[in-house]
């Protein structure tokens, strides 16, 4: 097969040698790339060159800023198989494309992670083993969660199904059948006796757990629903959509009681507190809203970011709020004033999460800078830089106990860090698609026929053949 690669590919000069005599032999094509990440430097020229701001570009001088492999630069680093090969303890083989969700089960002892590889896989968070894998789409998979009792994994799909499996065996046990569309997310209730479902088809549906039947059907949304969470005794169901609205509903009749209207784009999330007495949206008009979740009147505007609010969440005690922006920043709220409490700046891009410890002591951020930090919720300092994914980090949450946090992200990953000293402890990983993604293949080989075989699979991994 055709073969193309992002540098660095080899670690010596005679891998390199054996690779060029293995490719003069081979009718094969090799080709080594180079990715330039979007960082805002590249950004600014990218978008100044386009505008003309300076004229016709007549030439540019490019200086590398990291060291060459050669000598002794960072003490050899890319040549001591333990850190380049990573700095981390395991590197599994496992998705082959984006990872957009991972999540503990409730003793912290199992991950079970989300792909746009069509998989569903849980892991050993203590030694990173592989241990199932659910099989059973031919889509993306958007989401995955556990039962509360960690015997049974809901996930949603592209193929406007979510499903529910067996977390000893794998064995796929229940197809939720019903949406139009795509499934955005699924959700047991507290006793895991009920599934929540969101979709873009503009409903919510409630399905019955041991028998995957339909029970209920939340119809009054206008456009996709991005979200849908049980309150903590599961009376009630608050949904998220684009047409500017949350609604609340009763989780066992359905009935609409609630309609929570006041923000002026796209509600990208909502959820309760603890106690179920108040709930936070999260907008794209650029705020958080708390609301009262028996009556739906507007308590408090958290008006400060300035660009789409993408999640918020409570602390443990529902006495403060963060909330996580696409201005780069996250910031943290007094649950009952609505008074700005910190600014975490630090990220560079995008945040996409935001969430509390168990303890509430501290906060994980994830941002499309490719970093996850950890800040402390009262002071607001910086504490640890989680630094090793080469993408987006899409999503980051705490373990039950605290101890430990994992991350998602659009490099294929999902890594487990001692919360406590940052260190990445296992990784989740193998990607080759990631690196021909969205590559004109006829521009690079003209002329050049691939076989079918071929074709399909680079087409999986995004390159353009045909």
């Amino acid at each position: 097969k055709h073969v193309y690669s992002e540098k660095p590919f080899c670690r010596t000069r005679a891998e390199a040698d054996a690779i060029r005599t293995a490719v003069q032999s081979s009718p094969k094509f090799f080709s080594v790339g180079l990715c330039v990440r979007c960082w805002p430097e590249y950004v600014f020229l990218n978008d100044e060159v386009k505008k003309g701001t300076f004229g016709r570009v007549l030439s540019a001088t490019f200086r590398r800023l990291s060291p060459s492999i050669d000598g002794n630069n960072w003490q050899n680093w890319f040549l001591d198989g333990k850190r380049s090969g990573g700095a981390l303890l395991l590197d599994l083989k496992g998705h082959d494309r984006r990872v957009n969700s991972a999540a503990f089960n409730q003793d912290g002892t199992r991950i079970v992670t989300s792909s746009n590889d069509g998989t569903a896989k849980v892991w050993d968070a203590a030694t990173g083993a592989l241990l199932l894998d659910l099989i059973g789409y031919d889509k993306l998979v958007l989401s995955a969660v556990f039962k509360k009792d960690s015997t049974r994994i809901v996930t949603a799909s592209w193929d406007h199904t979510a499903k529910v499996w067996d977390t000893a065996t794998g064995a796929l046990l229940l197809d939720l059948i019903g949406h139009d569309r795509k499934v955005n997310s699924a959700v047991f209730n507290q006793d895991s006796t009920r599934i929540v479902t969101a979709s873009d088809d503009c409903t919510a549906k409630v399905w019955d757990t041991s028998t995957g039947t339909l029970l209920l059907d939340l119809r009054g949304h206008s456009s996709y629903v991005k979200s849908a969470v049980f309150n903590q005794d599961g009376t009630r169901i608050v949904t998220a959509s684009r047409d500017n609205t949350a609604k609340v509903w009763d989780a066992s009749t359905g009935t609409l009681l609630l309609d929570l209207i006041g923000h002026k784009d796209w509600v990208k999330s909502a959820v309760f507190n603890q106690d179920g007495t108040r709930i936070v949206t999260a907008s794209r008009d650029r705020t958080a809203k708390v609301w009262d979740a028996s009556i739906g009147t507007l308590l408090l505007d958290l008006i400060g970011h300035n660009a789409t609010v993408r999640f918020s969440v409570f602390s443990s005690d529902g006495t403060r709020i963060v909330t996580a922006s696409d201005d780069g920043t996250a910031k943290v709220w007094d649950a009952s004033t609505g008074t700005l409490l910190l600014d975490l700046i630090g990220h560079s891009w995008y945040v996409n999460s935001a969430a509390f410890s168990p303890d509430g002591t501290r906060i994980v951020t994830a941002s499309r800078d490719s970093t996850a930090k950890v800040w402390d919720a009262s002071t607001g300092t910086l504490l640890l830089d989680l630094m090793e994914h080469d993408s987006t980090v899409r999503f980051s949450v705490f373990s039950s106990d605290g101890t430990h946090i994992v991350t998602s992200s659009s490099d294929g990953t999902a890594k487990v860090w001692d919360a406590e000293t940052g260190k990445c402890l296992d990784t989740i990983s193998h990607i080759p698609g990631l690196m021909v993604r969205g590559v004109d293949l006829r521009h690079l080989y003209p002329g050049c026929t691939f076989s079918e075989e071929d074709k399909e699979i680079l087409r999986r991994y995004g390159a353009i053949v045909d």
